[in-house]
């Protein structure tokens, strides 16, 4: 077995979060925007081979893989439950 690092993130900031509100489909705030970049930017210093990046279905999870600039595949069951 290869020996492998897990990293694991949460989506930027989203339009909603800026309202106070959980849950919902919205996308990224300015703020959610500039987090998805550093995300990025900390990714690519990774130097990480075979990278695999995973979201749900929600916008905002989208937008913030997105900013990564690599394939991503989207897992119905990482969507929110009774949020």
């Amino acid at each position: 077995v290869t020996p492998r690092a897990i990293y694991l993130s949460r989506h930027g900031e989203s339009q909603l979060n800026l309202q106070g509100r959980i849950g919902g489909d919205s996308g990224l705030s300015p703020r959610g925007h500039q987090y998805a970049q550093a995300l990025a930017q900390f990714i690519r210093s990774q130097n990480i081979r075979e990278l695999k990046v995973w979201t749900s279905h929600m916008k905002r999870t989208i937008e913030t893989a997105e900013a990564l600039g690599v394939p991503y595949e989207q897992w119905k069951a990482l969507n929110e439950i009774d949020a």
